[in-house]
């Protein structure tokens, strides 16, 4: 289905990053029956969900379903733009349909977005609602979708339940946390202790990494790669 590459199951994503049977996992969501056949929104997501990407890019917009459709097809994995609401990185999710089928079909794509936190100390759980889609404002997705927290200082903290997104309408989100590195299963050694140096780093040391790019270099990007800039049409 994907001209690109090979899909790869959601459920065995998650239990590579995690080192657990994601059947077993705690994951938070409305278990509302809502869905097709009955199924609640962990459930479709587990069954159905395929992901694929291969590399990551930096997006300066907030994409709408139809762009996760681009990015699937290209196997982007996308960093948000700066001051992006409620998420830092996002990847497309596809509900695969039982029959098979070699088109995509915009009716079955979703996401996982992703929040990271570095700070010491407890995770501030009053923030959860905006760790969702409706406060991110991703337009298009009609299907359950996923959020994953990784806050890598925390340890030993105890997980409180999520509080709903604000909008009503938003009930599809399936949420589950990562805290500290040791609950990324999937890192070795070296990597582990990299990201360990990394997030304890001296902040201003790595702000002077992100210099903000001239609008010549932005329509070079542009024009090298669709997916990541959108700048406005003129005319």
């Amino acid at each position: 289905m994907i001209p690109n590459g090979y899909s790869v199951r959601l459920e065995d994503f998650l239990c590579t990053l995690s080192g657990k049977d994601p059947r077993e996992m705690e994951f938070g969501y409305k278990d509302n029956k809502t869905q097709p056949l009955g199924k609640d929104n962990k459930t479709q997501l587990l069954d159905q969900g395929r992901i694929f990407f291969n590399h990551f890019t930096r997006i300066s917009y907030t994409p709408s379903a139809a762009d996760f459709m681009e990015l699937l097809y290209r196997g982007v994995a996308v960093q948000c733009k700066s001051g992006q609401p409620g998420l830092d990185e996002l990847f497309p999710i596809y509900l695969a349909p039982t029959s098979e089928s070699p088109e995509l079909e915009h009716r079955n794509i979703t996401f996982c977005g992703v929040q990271t936190k570095h700070q010491t100390g407890d995770v501030d759980w009053k923030q959860s609602p905006n760790w969702s889609k409706s406060y991110a404002n991703i337009e298009g997705i009609k299907n359950p979708y996923l959020i994953l927290l990784f806050s890598l200082r925390t340890t030993g903290c105890r997980v409180t339940p999520w509080t709903d997104p604000t909008s009503v309408d938003d009930t599809g989100r399936v949420s589950y946390q990562f805290l500290g590195l040791d609950e990324i299963h999937c890192l070795t050694p070296n990597i582990h202790s990299a990201l360990e140096r990394l997030i304890t780093a001296i902040l201003d040391d790595l702000l002077e990494l992100h210099n903000q790019s001239d609008e010549p270099t932005k329509q070079w990007v542009q024009q090298l790669n669709p997916v990541i800039l959108k700048l406005p049409k003129t005319g």
